[in-house]
């Protein structure tokens, strides 16, 4: 047991950033493996590259890459490696240090947490980031 003093803490009131399409760069980049299955991994946190959120974090997206060719998902980590700009193709090499700095084009949604009432964003897919902003209509389906 311990004592602790709260007395003076604000709580903090997290709101996450709209659902909606961003200009994200790369900030972390760790390593690590799988829970379960032991497979290559890639935790990336990510910072708002410009608009009106610009600098607020977006953290803990996760690219798993399966040592199955076949495995459902497994083309997640090449398509990412493609929008990045890392070589994708065959047998490569991957250092997620290299990806520090990098933009990327990401759709962001809300996902529910684990506590009631409990939101915050998630990256959903990525695209190349091409130097442009496109119009945010959100009247064009897709």
């Amino acid at each position: 047991m311990f004592s602790y003093n709260t007395e003076g803490i604000k709580e903090q009131d997290y709101t996450p950033i709209p659902m909606g399409e961003y200009i994200l760069e790369i900030v972390t980049a760790e390593e690590g493996l799988t829970k379960e299955h032991g497979h290559q991994k890639v935790t990336v946190g990510y910072k708002i590259a410009e608009g009106p959120y610009k600098d607020k974090d977006v953290n803990y997206h996760t690219i798993t890459f399966f040592s199955d060719p076949t495995a459902k998902g497994a083309g997640i980590a090449k398509h990412y490696l493609k929008s990045i700009g890392e070589p994708y193709e065959g047998k490569i090499q991957v250092s997620a240090n290299n990806w520090i700095g990098k933009l990327v084009r990401a759709k962001v949604i809300h996902e529910k947490g684990t506590m009631p009432n409990q939101v915050f964003a998630k990256v959903k897919s990525v695209s190349p980031f091409d130097g442009k902003l496109e119009a945010n209509d959100e009247s064009v389906p897709f």
